[in-house]
């Protein structure tokens, strides 16, 4: 999206010998948004990912963003907005109470006519030609991620039985896990209430300490977080788990780490 964003820009600006910026429109028809009243929900959360990639990414570009179709009051987006939004990019955002008001803000040529403007795409990309864009592709059970494949992969027939663990902030949880042989293989499964600090330490037999899993934050939501790596022999592995939150609210973790045979 960012190549595409760009590009259009040094289009625009090598056609008119102006400078130039995009404008996009978002069409909230189809969000919920009483999953996002709840700041702490998987869907806030998730958001506020996307609001940060697009803020991190997209706004030295992005001259402004049309909202249009809240399902919502306005009043109520707006509190929605200030939960996930920095306010650079909240002050981007423009919520507009009709479609048609677009007309207002752009030129009609730029404004699709689905929306009340000139803007038309007969190429056969669209799946309507006023509409100028693709039908969102439905999530079906044949999307949905299988956590068991990768355990499967070394002999066990799914993900086995995961142990909890509460994670207060600033503080680290460990697990560790000793090779007895060479090539074993280090499996892991987890998902955690917030972000979390993971990382991966191996101590050999002389005690040097080495990374093979560099420090991650991660996040994760509704998929796991899984991995594998080689064991070397004799060695000692440390999973570690940091909460670097401030906040008094503590991470959840639900995890399962086993040591089996390279198959």
């Amino acid at each position: 999206m960012q190549e595409a964003f760009t590009r259009a820009q040094l289009e625009a600006e090598k056609s008119t010998g102006k400078p130039a910026a995009v404008v996009s429109i978002l069409d909230l028809s189809e969000i919920n948004t009483a999953a996002l009243l709840n700041p702490l929900s998987v869907s806030a959360q998730f958001v506020r990912l996307i609001v940060k990639i697009w803020a991190d990414y997209f706004v030295e570009v992005q001259a402004k963003l049309f909202l249009i179709n809240s399902p919502a009051l306005l009043s109520i987006m707006g509190q929605i907005v200030k939960l996930l939004m920095d306010k650079a990019t909240q002050s981007r955002l423009q919520f507009l109470y009709q479609p048609t008001d677009l007309i207002k803000h752009l030129n009609p040529y730029l404004v699709p006519e689905m929306y009340g403007g000139e803007w038309r795409d007969d190429s056969g990309y669209a799946e309507k030609p006023e509409l100028v864009c693709q039908k969102p592709i439905k999530i079906e059970p044949q999307h949905y991620y299988n956590c068991d494949l990768l355990w499967q992969k070394y002999g066990f027939s799914k993900v086995p039985t995961k142990c909890s663990e509460t994670i207060k902030r600033k503080q680290t949880f460990e697990v560790q896990k000793n090779s007895t042989t060479e090539s074993q293989i280090l499996l892991w499964h987890f998902t955690v209430s917030s972000d979390i600090e993971f990382s991966i330490l191996m101590k050999t037999e002389k005690d040097d300490e080495q990374i093979v899993w560099p420090k991650i934050t991660l996040t994760s939501l509704r998929t796991p977080e899984q991995g594998s790596i080689i064991c070397k022999r004799n060695c000692s592995y440390t999973l570690r788990f940091t909460n670097p939150s401030r906040f008094l609210i503590p991470v959840k973790l639900q995890y399962v780490i086993k040591l089996c045979s390279n198959i």
